[in-house]
């Protein structure tokens, strides 16, 4: 059994491989220590450290960054509360800056949950994944990254989906299913649909198609308006925090 604290970070990681699987992207374990996934231009390429020994930890960032020279991405994830206090200074010393920082959420579906079925929602399926792929760039804001998802796709372990607007996508949300590992991703909505609670009708709906596989747990990585304003009223627990670290500019 994973560690629970790890779930949310090892659930990001996870989607990571399968993008880099189905798109031919590097995956380089750096003897246990850490893991690459690498694909050139797209957001989801990282390297994540688990669970580096005190002692390694900048030894680590100093070897991620020398990997930049030979094309290995920059960006560093890692469950906070695994690495040292100091972990902060340590990267900014070695020439690093925040990027992000999400909360680290588990979802028990022992617990109650809404059973109504919202008739907005639909399953995406790859020939819309291009019009998705715009409405969570539009979502979140971000770079717009087809090539990824369209490869997601093709996957059988990943469910996308959509809240529809008449003919329009105005939420997003994907859904990554493992009886160990399930995790929730890319929950977006437009600057127009805000406040209608779409993305919660959507995670409902996640839940739902979780529980009827025998599922047990899922989990996912939170901004601070999507914890407070959407997971915790649904009963999500915190479990840690997961920054994003890129080098300096």
């Amino acid at each position: 059994m994973y560690e629970r604290i790890q779930i949310p970070l090892l659930s990001l990681e996870d989607i990571c491989r399968e993008i880099c699987e189905q798109i031919g992207g590097q995956i380089i374990n750096h003897e246990g220590r850490y893991t690459s996934y690498s694909y050139p231009g797209f957001l989801y390429a990282r390297n994540f450290i688990l669970d580096a020994k005190e002692n390694e930890v900048e030894d680590i960032i100093k070897e991620i960054k020398a990997g930049l020279a030979k094309g290995l991405p920059g960006g560093i994830s890692f469950t906070k509360e695994k690495m040292p206090e100091d972990i902060d200074e340590i990267m900014q010393r070695n020439g690093f800056q925040p990027f992000i920082s999400q909360t680290g959420m588990i979802f028990d579906l022992k617990n109650a949950f809404s059973e109504e079925v919202d008739e907005g929602i639909c399953y995406i399926n790859e020939d819309q994944m291009v019009s998705w792929s715009e409405a969570v760039a539009n979502g979140f804001p971000k770079p717009r990254e087809d090539a990824p998802f369209l490869a997601l796709a093709k996957s059988d372990k990943i469910l996308t989906y959509a809240y529809m607007d008449g003919d329009a996508i105005s939420s997003t949300g994907m859904l990554m299913i493992d009886p160990e590992l399930s995790g929730i991703h890319e929950i977006s909505t437009q600057e127009a649909a805000r406040g209608k609670r779409q993305g919660t009708a959507i995670i409902v709906r996640m839940l739902q198609d979780l529980k009827a596989r025998g599922i047990e747990s899922v989990s996912l990585q939170a901004s601070d308006a999507g914890r407070d304003y959407i997971y915790t009223p649904l009963g999500f627990e915190t479990v840690s925090t997961i920054p994003t670290w890129v080098p300096a500019q």
